[in-house]
């Protein structure tokens, strides 16, 4: 024992005199570089052979920087450590910078007959300036099996703060602790864009080890197959990616948009190990490979994580074992060549932004919401910040106009713009296009070779305009269609359409196997109930396998459902659709001719710009299922929220007098949205909604237009389609047998009454309120209750009114009478507030007084009897300037009548 204690004291004596030497040799493999650097020093790789600088001797096995000591290292050089145990050691003030170019990389490396190296350690430190390893490969470090710190960090073994180690590969490097980097107690280097490829340790921190009290930031890194523990049988030693120890902190972030893959550890944690307190976290991370990926984890070191088989943490994704499965990481390979994640991958947008690095592991800029992981995809979303050109960089997030990025493009719902496209849009193989709930979009073509998807949610659907190049590819094709669920009594019935013929119906009937129907009107006799007909035969009915293109359908399901269509094609229009009467009269009260339709398209219609083959027989109204009520539309006036237009997949009914009659939708397609203008025309009307006490309504209108008559006018009236529903109450007009939605009559002459029916779906007290009374403002408007003597409430002063109903159907309670002149038409005032004049068919009214200076204000035209013919409202324009109405009428007088709810000027004029 003495003698090997005086042979070690020997050696030792013998060789801290030499590595004291200053820097010798000329870096060749016959003369390595050794000894100590105590200067500044570059090498460039072009003054040595194939640009390789050698490094240590047999007797001399390491390169120092020592005190005053900077050595720089120029790209594309490649240094080789000549013995097994060779190590390049800063120390003191010593600083090295090794910067190289990603296509150049500087590789420290073994000699070709060793297997292995020593390792670069910086240590016992002093005051010394930044180091830098960038654009580096450091490979075939070993340290393993030697004691205390000489057994650190395979790679890098840092005692040191200042240092920053960006864009490096780290491979089949070995240690007793940290096989890749080791980081001593209480440093802080920074570590990104870094790959860790099969390096390993014999117990903590496969990639990287971060011992007690570091506070190092680890970003945008990839731990690829390191593996970790198998040396020891404790426990405690894992973390084949990376360990992070005892009050490992945060001074900045810890671990962040990084991914850990195949990394293997002989205990639990094959990704990371938390070891002990401290605030350290792993953010924005992917962890996958094994379900066994985290050691000591919490929900509050974990965030927004992506974790195979491991579901601790805030806000974290449980990763499937299964790569491409639909929660699986979806990374574009698996053999390590390409760990970035596709398109459709959970992980995308996913992540956080707090604290998350400006780029990713490419150095590429983040797009919308932070992805998880060390790659963000760099898709196309659009913004519309700049209009709608679809090349312009700045509508797109980030400028990265589909021509920059990945092929894969959103649009969402934005509040500025939509993209238009005069010509085709092209979706490449693997490539996405998806238009979110309430997104719009126009282009003259589609070719489809990859996927895309049109969404629809609770409160949104897509719309897709296409022009007249038509849709081409075989790509797939999904449209959404979000329909609002509802168990008994609150049922919810849909009208709904299909994009394309012969899609099965088992796209519906596989959600909720039994309540899809169809309308035929050939099969009514005595009811139209008898038109519905059950998909799968019930009660004798027709049944059916596909759904029909421009046909509609009525659809119910317990609960909220988003039907997915997978279509062939898109269509560019309806084109003609085809009706059917299958009565022998045309008796306009008879049970015949209603036909269910749908629009099958991508995009809305505009019901007002379609046209039909007999206007006197196709009527102009159209009915649409909204929750459990019916709405209605015709000529500019709607009820429980009917409107011109007819969004995508929706059903909806239109009744003809006649066979063989039919709707041109050529010029109907449109988007959703309309126009704001600072005048417009006021429809004269009245709408009533009933309620029950659960605040379930419906809606009647009584619209007067002097064209209208007491008959059914298919340019004015909507029939009432009565809801089965046994929930909603339902109030309409009636003359005769016809029930009205919407009743278009004539101006009262002096009143006219109008009788209104009820229904009530169960025994209790209800209300009917004028919701809406506009362009009639000189004419009472009274509500009778029969049934209560004849009691009669002014609604223009009591909007509402309340009772108590048993439960079913009454047409002879209501009485609702308008008439009366509220105000009659006094003589025209004197003063000069306006000069009121006629001339090239345009009514003239200019302001002469500043008090009326850009107030709003009601115009109402009336004939010479004080029948109102028009009303408009408009902001009067400063003094001096003029209002200029359209004035299409008979001569004769007239008057004009200007209001502001406080004033109020009437000024006769003679129109020739």
């Amino acid at each position: 024992m003495n003698i090997m204690r005086r042979i070690f004291t020997l050696f030792i004596i013998v060789l801290l005199p030499v590595s004291l030497l200053a820097q010798s040799g000329s870096g060749t493999s016959g003369d390595p570089y050794h000894g100590t650097i105590t200067s500044s020093v570059t090498w460039d790789p072009d003054s040595y052979t194939d640009g390789e600088i050698y490094v240590g001797t047999a007797s001399v096995n390491d390169l120092t920087i020592g005190n005053g000591g900077h050595l720089t290292i120029w790209p594309g050089a490649t240094i080789i450590f000549t013995q097994p145990g060779s190590d390049l050691i800063i120390t003191g003030t010593g600083r090295i910078t090794a910067d190289a170019v990603p296509a150049n990389k500087i590789t420290f490396t073994k000699a070709s007959g060793n297997d292995n190296r020593g390792h670069i350690s910086f240590q016992s430190m002093g005051s010394a300036g930044a180091s830098l390893f960038d654009n580096c490969i450091i490979e075939y470090g070993d340290v393993k099996n030697l004691s205390g710190a000489s057994g650190y960090g395979g790679g890098i073994h840092t005692d040191f703060s200042d240092l920053t180690v960006s864009y490096c590969i780290f491979r089949y490097n070995t240690a007793e602790w940290g096989g890749g980097i080791f980081v001593n107690k209480g440093e802080s280097p920074t570590i990104e864009n870094c790959l860790f490829l099969e390096n390993e340790s014999d117990n903590g921190g496969g990639g990287i080890y971060c011992w007690d009290n570091t506070a190092s930031t680890i970003e945008n890194c990839i731990f690829d197959s390191n593996v970790a523990g198998y040396g020891t049988t404790s426990t405690n030693y894992t973390g084949a990616g990376i360990a992070l120890q005892t009050n490992t902190s945060i001074q900045s972030d810890q671990v962040i948009n990084c991914t850990f893959v195949n990394n293997d550890s002989n205990h639990d944690g094959d990704a990371i190990q938390f070891y002990g307190g401290g605030t350290k976290v792993v953010i924005n991370s992917i962890l996958w490979g094994s379900s066994n990926q985290v050691k000591g984890g919490t929900s509050t070191r974990l965030i927004n994580c992506a974790i195979q088989g491991y579901t601790i943490g805030t806000n974290t994704i449980n990763l499937n074992a299964s790569n491409s499965a639909s929660d699986g990481p979806n990374f574009n390979a698996t053999d390590g060549s390409d760990w970035s994640i596709k398109f459709i991958s959970p992980c995308r947008d996913s992540g956080t932004g707090s604290g998350a690095p400006a780029s990713d592991y490419d150095g590429n800029g983040r797009v919308y919401t932070t992805d998880i992981g060390a790659y963000e995809v760099q898709y196309s979303r659009w913004t519309g910040a700049s209009g709608t050109s679809w090349t312009a960089s700045g509508n797109w997030e980030d400028g990265i106009t589909p021509a920059l990025g990945t092929g894969d493009i959103i649009i969402p719902k934005v509040a500025t713009s939509y993209p238009s496209v005069s010509g085709t849009v092209t979706v490449a193989s693997g490539d996405n296009l998806i238009l979110e709930p309430g997104a719009q979009m126009t282009a003259t073509g589609l070719s489809n070779n990859g996927n895309i998807r049109f969404e629809s949610d609770d409160s949104d659907i897509f719309s897709f305009l296409l022009g007249s190049t038509g849709y081409a590819g075989a790509g797939t094709l999904t449209i959404e269609l979000f329909l609002k669920g509802g168990t008994s009594p609150d049922n919810m019935w849909h009208y709904i359409a299909a994009p394309h013929d012969f899609i099965d119906k088992s796209v519906i009937t596989g959600i909720e196997p039994y309540n899809l129907l169809r309308y035929d009107d050939s099969k009514v006799v005595t009811s139209t109930f008898e038109g519905w007909q059950w998909h799968d035969g019930y009660d004798g009915t027709q049944s059916w396998s596909t759904f029909e293109f421009t046909r509609g359908y009525n659809f119910y399901h317990s609960t909220d459902v988003t039907i997915e269509y997978s279509a062939q094609a898109l269509s560019r229009t309806l084109g003609q659709v085809n009706l059917d009467n299958y009565s022998d009269d045309v008796d306009p009260n008879s049970l015949y001719g209603l036909n269910l339709l749908g629009n099958s398209l991508s995009c809305s219609i505009d019901w007002d710009a379609v046209s039909f083959s007999n206007s006197d027989s196709v009527r102009n109204a159209i009915y649409m299922t909204k929750e459990n009520s019916i709405a209605s539309y015709v000529n500019g006036v709607g009820t429980n929220g009917g409107t011109r237009y007819i969004p995508p997949l929706q059903g909806f009914f239109v009744r003809t007098l006649n066979d063989g009659e039919y709707i041109d939708f050529s010029s109907a397609n449109t988007h959703s949205t309309q126009a704001r203008f600072k005048g417009t025309t006021v429809i004269p009307l009245v709408r009533l909604e009933a309620a029950n006490e659960n605040g379930n309504t419906d809606e009647t209108v009584i619209r007067f237009n002097y064209n209208a008559t007491g008959d059914f006018d298919s340019q004015y009236d909507a029939s009432k389609i009565l809801s089965q529903s046994l929930v909603y109450p339902q109030i309409y007009s009636y003359t005769g047998n016809e029930k009205y939605s919407i009743n278009g009559i004539s101006f009262p002459e002096p009143q006219t009454e109008i009788n209104l029916g009820f229904k009530a779906t169960s025994d209790g007290n209800y209300s009917i309120m004028a919701t809406e009374i506009q362009g009639i403002e000189n004419y009472d408007l009274y509500l009778t209750d029969i049934y209560e003597n004849n009691y009669s409430v002014n609604l223009k002063e009591i909007p509402e009114y309340t009772f108590s109903s048993e439960q079913g159907v009454f047409d002879d309670r209501f009485i609702l009478t308008v008439g009366g002149m509220a105000t009659g038409i006094n003589v025209p005032s004197q003063d000069n507030d306006f000069s009121v004049y006629t001339f090239a068919g345009q009514l003239n009214i200019r302001n002469l007084s500043d008090e009326w200076n850009i107030s709003r204000v009601n115009i109402n035209i009336y004939d010479i009897t004080g029948r109102l013919i028009d009303h408009y409202t408009n902001s009067m324009p400063d003094t001096g300037e003029t209002i200029h109405l359209p004035f299409n009428k008979p001569g004769g007088i007239y008057l004009i009548e200007v209001t502001d709810g406080a004033k109020k000027v009437v000024r006769k004029v003679a129109h020739r």
